[in-house]
């Protein structure tokens, strides 16, 4: 019982002070002794914590189905998995004779069209498929994973099949939630800002790092850390995997002053700073959640953070013309504020000198001259409305006018009637006196 204790006192010791700690080996040996398997469990610490690198090919397969969770079936199923990896391979053999020197990650995508019945005849239609691409890239970092071409099919394929589903429908709001959150871990802007200004964020293939999940990108034993996560069902490590790779590479990216030479070190991540993005992406993950698109502070501060933010305040602005304007106020501005927006979108020097001004709020997502045309459509729109709204204005007030000449054509009626009247009643009464 001391001993329990002691390692309990230190446990919480250490997590008092921020090193969090779990005995990973025992705590996972636990969840699979289980009867059945808890998945959501075994997710569940997928999420949270690594896993042993012993246990890890095990896990996958039970995660993502290759292997039931009834350990007393294990055995038959994967038995039945073996031969069916052989069968696959007797077809491929038979309807791709011409190509059997093939690389290893070729001939599993060639089994896994075959499975599928959707193999092409010809081999240039296979490559520009691009699933077909995103599953060889996966099945080339399989390979460097696993030691048997029975693992190597499965896993690659049950893998590509996860994550094909689960979340390739959302990636288009992962570069978004990339940009977001670099501004909110970048505390001096200047990593965001020099990258924005040599256009990197907007060349970089984030969609293309989160269909693969990041394969032949990060090194082999740090890209099992990131999987880990995937598996268990938290696909926004791949958003932090990639602000990670700009914040570790932070120094060499501000040293570069072209913007291929920055693309050439991101595609390619040298093998000693794997271990540091993984590390550094954990963190984000612990700090911001799995939630996706993640909740940052400088969410509502009025910033226009991404490209799809200035979009929507665009489109809120050219729906001004819909409301009417105050009485007394201008809608359009003072003319200084016209012909400064004028001059900025025909003079590039003050398109930068403005881009500066506003602190970063432009992404580099889109054109900056898309940001002037917009605003200069939507100020159109308000001089059209100012023009429209004077005319109204002007005919209300001919109107008014035209009323008061009516009502005072009717007073001087209604007074030259009344005189009339009293020069009778006056002649009567002379009358009758005489």
């Amino acid at each position: 019982m001391a001993t329990e204790h002691e390692r309990n006192f230190r446990t919480h010791f250490y997590e008092k002070v921020g090193f969090r700690t779990v005995e990973e080996k025992k705590s996972i040996e636990v969840l699979l002794s289980e009867q059945p398997i808890d998945k959501e469990k075994l997710r569940n610490f997928c999420r949270n914590h690594g896993v042993p690198a012993l246990y890890r090919n095990y896990v996958w397969k039970v995660l993502l189905g290759v292997l039931p969770l009834h350990s007393t079936n294990q055995d038959f199923v994967w038995t039945q998995r073996k031969e069916q990896v052989r069968e696959l391979e007797r077809a491929y053999i038979l309807l791709a004779s011409e190509s059997l020197d093939a690389s290893v990650p070729h001939k599993m995508l060639k089994m896994k069209l075959i499975e599928e019945g959707s193999m092409p005849m010809q081999d240039k239609i296979l490559d520009s498929e691009p699933s077909n691409q995103y599953y060889f890239s996966i099945a080339r970092a399989v390979n460097g994973l696993v030691s048997s071409d029975v693992d190597l099919y499965w896993i690659s394929t049950r893998f590509f099949h996860y994550i094909s589903q689960s979340f390739y429908p959302s990636l288009h709001l992962y570069p978004d939630c990339v940009v977001r959150c670099l501004r909110q871990e970048d505390h001096d802007q200047r990593l965001y800002q020099h990258l924005s200004d040599h256009l990197v964020l907007s060349a970089l293939p984030l969609l293309e790092w989160f269909h693969i999940c990041f394969s032949n990108v990060l090194p082999e034993q740090s890209l099992e850390l990131v999987w880990d996560k995937i598996i268990g069902g938290c696909n926004a490590i791949l958003i932090y995997v990639a602000v990670a790779i700009l914040l570790v590479l932070k120094r060499p990216l501000m040293a570069m002053r072209t913007t291929q030479e920055m693309l050439n070190i991101l595609k390619k991540i040298p093998d000693d700073c794997g271990d540091k993005i993984v590390n550094e992406a954990i963190e984000l993950l612990h700090k911001y959640g799995c939630e996706v698109p993640p909740k940052f502070k400088n969410d509502n501060d009025g910033v226009l953070s991404t490209a799809s933010d200035f979009r929507d305040r665009m489109n809120s602005v050219a729906a001004i013309p819909n409301r009417r304007p105050a009485h007394g106020h201008d809608i359009t501005g003072s003319n200084e504020h016209k012909l400064n927006t004028s001059s900025t979108a025909t003079n590039p020097s003050i398109q930068q000198r403005h881009h500066h001004q506003d602190g970063g709020g432009f992404t580099g997502f889109g054109d900056f001259r898309n940001r002037i045309n917009s605003a200069s459509c939507a100020l159109r729109r308000h001089e059209s409305l100012d023009t429209s709204l004077t005319t109204k204005g002007g005919n209300k007030k001919q109107q008014a006018l035209d009323s008061k000449n009516v009502v005072v054509q009717v007073n001087k009626k209604s007074s030259a009637e009344k005189v009339k009247r009293q020069s009778d009643i006056a002649e009567e009464f002379s009358a009758s006196s005489n």
